[in-house]
């Protein structure tokens, strides 16, 4: 395990990184050294029915690990009902005596711990979907330029394709009158208990290795059969849970329309794309307390 020097006071670990870092490994180290509980942070990893593909950790006896699987994939989850659930696993941890150690690599996940969401507004639903039913057949691009008329500053964030952010930002302003961007500055409620942050921030050419290695892995342990297993429950692909990476190309495989090979190098290079965003992220947006560069997992 790497020599880290841990803050005196009782604090919350907050283990951050890119994807096949090594992250849940050195969780598990910590853990176990410290009678720790780990709690995840992945926003694909708290889905059931692809394990495998979400690269969820095995979870030794030994070692409590909670938020993991433990939605179901026909549920939309959200961040802020995550936060409820991972504010309770802390406060259970520290009242049993335990290090409670969050770990996970989505970003947005970690601050909105930390800081807490803006307050948004109280649209009544039928009015959010009456709303919405009206601009199904309004273009993207129509959208956009309604919204850089009324919320600039949301505009200039977001995508130009972003369809579902669009839509959100212009209803926002069109229901309450504020643009979302004023909303979304408004102070969030913090987590209430310190936190130490360590960032794992391996080379580059590491990090591609373990990537490599992490799908080969997966593509061993049966991951074609988990998703061709998956697939029997005939969620369509709007669902969450069928974002997480190589869900597609592994079921082009099984189509028969992409060769083993080519799913393969698919999950690689998205992954290791994924990594170049998270590690970027991380770096300007993750105050780390800590940055580890050589942890051998």
């Amino acid at each position: 395990m790497p020599s880290l020097s841990f803050p005196s006071n009782p604090s919350v670990w907050l283990i951050a990184g890119a994807t096949a870092s090594g992250k849940s490994a050195l969780a598990l180290s910590l853990a176990e050294a410290h009678n720790g509980v780990v709690i995840n942070s992945d926003s694909m990893q708290l889905y059931a029915g692809l394990p495998i593909l979400s690269a969820q950790p095995d979870t030794p006896e030994t070692v409590p690990h909670v938020l993991y699987g433990y939605v179901d994939a026909a549920v939309r989850s959200s961040v802020t009902a995550w936060r409820e659930d991972a504010t309770r696993a802390i406060t259970a941890a520290f009242a049993a005596g335990q290090q409670p150690i969050v770990v996970g690599g989505t970003g947005f996940y970690l601050r909105v711990l930390l800081e807490g969401l803006s307050p948004m507004p109280d649209i009544a639903p039928d009015a959010a979907a009456a709303w919405l039913s009206a601009q199904q057949e309004t273009p993207v691009a129509a959208l956009r330029t309604r919204l850089l008329e009324c919320d600039p500053v949301l505009a200039a964030r977001l995508y130009p394709a972003d369809r579902q952010r669009h839509l959100r930002g212009l209803m926002v302003f069109e229901l309450t009158g504020v643009p979302l961007s004023v909303w979304q500055e408004k102070p969030g409620v913090g987590l209430g208990y310190p936190a130490w942050r360590v960032l794992l921030d391996i080379p580059k050419e590491r990090l591609n290795a373990q990537i490599i290695a992490r799908t080969d892995a997966m593509l061993e342990r049966g991951v074609l059969e988990e998703v061709s297993a998956f697939r029997r429950h005939g969620l369509s692909e709007d669902y969450p849970v069928t974002k997480t990476l190589g869900y597609k190309p592994l079921c082009a495989h099984l189509d028969g329309t992409l060769s083993l090979s080519g799913a393969r190098e698919f999950l690689i290079n998205t992954t290791r794309q994924y990594a170049k965003r998270q590690r970027t992220w991380f770096r300007h947006q993750y105050r780390a307390d800590c940055v580890l560069e050589k942890v051998q997992v």
